[in-house]
């Protein structure tokens, strides 16, 4: 791959990411979850179910460490 071309997708990369983190931050996280299963939900169904697995994926480390920072305090009391 050309390295003229490798910057450019790496660039638009960056700045879609950007974009996002701007959206997150800019309308709140629940805003932009709801727009997302939106999105998810009005696709035909197997992208739907392709895209289900990743958002459990995602969801999940972020429950867990919250019982699990919950559970010490409690065996401790």
């Amino acid at each position: 791959m050309p390295k003229r071309k490798r910057i450019n997708e790496d660039s638009r990369r960056r700045r879609r990411q950007d974009s996002i983190a701007a959206l997150i931050a800019s309308q709140g996280e629940e805003k932009w979850v709801a727009s997302e299963t939106a999105e998810i939900e009005a696709a035909p169904a197997p992208a739907r179910q392709a895209a289900a697995p990743q958002q459990e994926a995602t969801k999940a480390p972020a429950v867990e460490p919250k019982v699990a920072a919950v559970e010490p305090k409690v065996a401790a009391v």
